[in-house]
């Protein structure tokens, strides 16, 4: 079946149909019984009993009036065994529901309905958005206001003994990890350590390494692992806005240890740049993604250049600078041009046309950067000689 067509109505139809072959299989009649199994099987769906809710209190009310005695005691048990598991199932069924609700709210970041599914989340998760929308009405900036609802928030989760609480824990320390800085990363990874979920225990281990800051080459291959792997987890929400805030911390994390993650960092970077120009097709954004590209094309390609791959600094530098050139924005960048074209022009293998274009290009950019500093001038005279 199509997922659309799956709901309240199909689960209503498989229990009426399981139970009513249950009820005919022992060849006995209960004539109330089976003018409900029947009412939940009807074709057109608008037919069927609304919800199990419905169905419980209709069973419950025969099960009260039924004046039949039967001459089977075994059939007796039978019946009891059918309303045993209807009740079970019936149960099982809600319990579940509200938990992939819940599960779902929290996911498309509609804290507001879940927080109404779970009253006791209410003063921390409200409270924290209330304090950090009060601290920017004073004056505060957006970091400000977050880094002291989140102070408070803490207080609150110590105060009130929260902190068995997995959700707000979970909570807390996603709203820690976007602070970006060691002390935050250590309070997320506090908040973490001891939840059931798998990613957050990732999420745990990834935070512990950022906020102990002692990152070395043995423990890149665990590292990069594990952040591929939050990677595949950010692909299965649904919440766009929350999709790209965490696709732009993790570009944030692989730019930041490009040094010691290398070419699988920068893959990992355009591998997330797709997905966000993707995302930002029917937005108004294009431009800042194009920007990233431009980055992290210029900074793997200055990495290319330092390990002598000048085949491939040419090709990226090539990458940066056409993008560069059909951003508007990006026009007045003369600096990173020019450095660019330097570059290409001291160490690319340069056909006769391309080493004139490129000269001619890194004249006009020099002569547009007001401030030269000691690094631009060297090259300006590297390239002259």
């Amino acid at each position: 079946m199509k997922r659309k067509e799956l709901g309240i109505h199909s689960d209503i139809y498989s229990f009426g149909k399981t139970f009513l072959y249950l009820l005919e299989s022992m060849h006995k009649n209960s004539e109330h019984i089976e003018q409900v199994l029947q009412q939940c099987i009807q074709e057109n769906k608008i037919n069927r009993i609304e919800s199990f809710v419905i169905l419980k209190n209709i069973l419950l009310k025969i099960q009260k009036q039924n004046k039949i005695r039967f001459s089977c005691m075994t059939y007796q048990w039978y019946i009891v065994g059918i309303f045993i598991c209807a009740l079970m199932m019936l149960g099982m069924y809600i319990y579940r529901q509200q938990q992939y609700a819940y599960a779902l709210a929290i996911r498309q970041g509609r804290y507001e309905d879940a927080m109404a599914m779970k009253q006791e989340l209410v003063p921390y998760q409200k409270g924290y958005e209330e304090i950090v929308r009060q601290q920017i009405q004073l004056g505060k900036s957006e970091d400000e206001a977050q880094r002291i609802g989140l102070d408070i928030l803490e207080a609150w989760i110590q105060m009130y003994q929260a902190s068995n609480n997995e959700e707000i824990q979970n909570y807390y320390g996603m709203l820690c990890i976007f602070q970006d800085e060691p002390s935050y990363y250590r309070r997320a990874y506090q908040a973490f350590q001891y939840t059931d979920s798998s990613l957050y225990k990732v999420l745990s281990e990834v935070c512990f390494m950022l906020g102990e800051q002692n990152l070395n080459k043995k423990d890149m291959p665990k590292f990069l692992n594990d952040l591929i792997e939050i990677e595949s987890y950010v692909e299965t929400l649904v919440d766009q806005a929350q999709v790209i805030k965490l696709y732009e911390w993790l570009l944030q994390i692989y730019q930041y240890y490009a040094n010691y993650l290398q070419e699988d960092a920068y893959d990992q970077c355009f591998k997330i740049l797709d997905n966000l120009n993707q995302l930002s097709m029917m937005q108004d954004d294009k431009d800042e993604i194009n920007m990233m590209y431009v980055q992290i094309y210029y900074e793997y390609g200055m990495m290319s250049m330092r390990k002598q791959d000048y085949d491939k600094m040419k090709q990226l530098f090539h990458n940066a600078q056409e993008l560069m050139l059909e951003i508007e924005a990006m026009k007045n960048d003369y600096e990173r041009l020019f450095t660019l074209n330097a570059y290409m022009l001291i160490y690319a293998e340069l056909k006769e046309d391309e080493e004139q274009y490129y000269k001619i290009k890194m004249q006009y950019y020099y002569k547009h950067i007001p401030e030269k500093t000691s690094l631009i001038h060297s090259l300006y005279q590297k390239v002259k000689e």
